[in-house]
């Protein structure tokens, strides 16, 4: 009713152009992790560290670069649904304004679904 459609005024170069980018910073961010990972796993944890010590190290280390994979693969998945995205605007994007209108009846906006028919019919009160 007074919600604003989030598409309006965007076309498919938005959805590429977004794309691209979000594909490069993840492309930078996935370098970045290997070079993190490389350069932490040359480091060798010295002998003389306790037990504790030493398995704090490790589990830094696999903090840091599964964090550092796990932006790279957000940024990656994010790009794909941009392109995703604008491919759906330039095959079909009448897809894109019936889903909405759809969206928004499923969301409680619509007539009585079929369960509250029922729940009245079954009612002898009603």
């Amino acid at each position: 009713r007074g919600q604003q459609d989030p598409l309006e005024g965007k076309g498919p170069r938005d959805a590429f152009v977004n794309a691209a980018t979000a594909f490069a910073i993840s492309f930078a961010v996935y370098n970045a992790a290997v070079r993190v990972d490389g350069w932490l796993s040359s480091k060798a944890l010295l002998e003389e560290a306790g037990f504790t010590a030493q398995r704090v190290g490790f589990l830094v280390k696999t903090v840091v670069t599964g964090l550092g994979y796990f932006a790279a693969f957000i940024y990656a998945a994010n790009a794909a649904g941009l392109l995703g995205l604008g491919l759906q605007m330039l095959l079909a994007p009448e897809s894109l304004k019936q889903g909405a209108q759809e969206g928004g009846e499923a969301a409680g906006e619509g007539e009585g679904s079929a369960e509250d028919e029922e729940g009245r019919a079954g009612d002898p009160k009603s």
